[in-house]
């Protein structure tokens, strides 16, 4: 899901559109995922998973890939490889249609 649908869904929660009284929580979950900027792997089989409410530290020296990683989780550029998900906790009811 790229940056637009979760500015979307943003948007429909912060409204007060949906339900209050439905547990939303939606994490996000980096599977495996590689940065190359032309014939440069910048990072590699990267993963981490996220549950709400959680924040992730990003360190490293220059020209570690932390620019990089940021734009690829908000979709302004792509993923060489892996996967990047946002997951709805188990026992979350149905996201309402947008």
């Amino acid at each position: 899901m790229g940056l637009g649908a979760v500015l979307l869904l943003r948007r429909h929660f912060l409204s007060g559109k949906h339900d209050q009284h439905m547990p939303y929580t939606i994490g996000l979950a980096a599977i495996e995922i590689s940065c190359r900027r032309g014939d440069r792997t910048i990072f590699r089989d990267l993963s981490f998973r996220l549950a709400p409410g959680q924040t992730l530290l990003v360190t490293g020296a220059n020209g570690a890939g932390k620019t990089s990683l940021l734009r690829q989780v908000a979709g302004l550029i792509p993923l060489a490889e892996g996967d990047l998900r946002l997951e709805a906790d188990a026992t979350a009811a149905t996201l309402p249609e947008l």
